[in-house]
């Protein structure tokens, strides 16, 4: 997940820091470094981009905050952290509605278009979309029935109330716990069980601490980066063609790599 901080504009140029819950040298990171070079040279050195990988400007709870007041201007988010700017980012991402990627493209190619329009009411320009892949349960003993699943603890949103309620109504012991105490967490047994995309339970190794995954797709996870609407309208005309045709370019890099990376994991 990203964020993005204009931090200063002179005669035409700005500089852009941008955060992100990616890992340092992640797929997500370098496609994003790969998208700031474009920005840089397609505007002729006007918009620069610098990154802040591994959640060190925060999470992205937090990072949304910090865009609503000001401190921060754009962001790269989870769908998961979009729900919390608009409630209809959950329309493509409810458990166990989807079956395969080509169901929940087309359905996303018609939604994804609304949720622009309600993201945009509330401040915040949509210039990309991604993927993050699909949720698959982790646990640190096997799990072949859902009976099984629902008798553990399992790692919920700290911030993501509805998200936990989904999981109370499908029958499982949700625990709240936010990202950096999962591993801990699952170390002494406070909960037993963590929902992840393979790649992410890969490169965070997650994998190691929660050996058994069960073949159950729980759900399709988006990405999107975003512009907070009061940074976009300090950009010219030019500046934003340029900067929306790199992150869209960035955006479809992001879904055929993480789709392959997502196999491989």
């Amino acid at each position: 997940c990203l964020t993005v901080m204009m931090t200063a504009q002179m005669e035409g140029r700005v500089m852009v820091r941008m955060g992100t819950m990616a890992p340092n040298g992640s797929t997500w990171h370098k496609i994003l470094e790969r998208m700031g070079a474009n920005w840089k040279a397609d505007t002729d050195g006007e918009v620069t981009l610098r990154i802040f990988a591994g959640g060190v400007a925060g999470d992205e709870g937090s990072l949304i905050r910090k865009m609503r007041i000001g401190q921060l201007q754009a962001a790269a988010l989870s769908n998961a952290a979009l729900t919390a700017i608009d409630r209809s980012a959950y329309a493509v991402m409810l458990p166990l509605m989807f079956e395969s990627y080509e169901e929940w493209d087309y359905v996303r190619a018609i939604i994804n278009e609304e949720l622009e329009a309600r993201l945009e009411q509330k401040g915040f320009i949509v210039l990309a979309w991604s993927d993050a892949g699909w949720v698959y349960f982790f646990s640190k003993k096997p799990v072949r029935t859902p009976s099984q699943l629902q008798g553990l603890r399992l790692a919920a949103s700290a911030t993501d109330t509805v998200a936990v309620d989904i999981l109370k109504w499908a029958g499982f012991r949700p625990i709240p716990i936010t990202t950096a105490d999962t591993i801990p967490g699952l170390q002494t047994g406070l909960v037993d069980a963590v929902p992840l995309p393979t790649i992410l339970a890969n490169v965070s190794q997650f994998y190691q601490y929660a050996k058994n995954m069960t073949n159950l797709k729980w759900v399709p996870l988006q990405g999107a980066i975003l512009m907070h609407q009061r940074a976009w309208s300090h950009l010219s005309r030019p500046q934003r063609n340029a900067v929306r045709k790199a992150a869209e370019q960035a955006g479809n890099q992001l879904k055929q790599e993480i789709r392959w990376q997502e196999d491989a994991a």
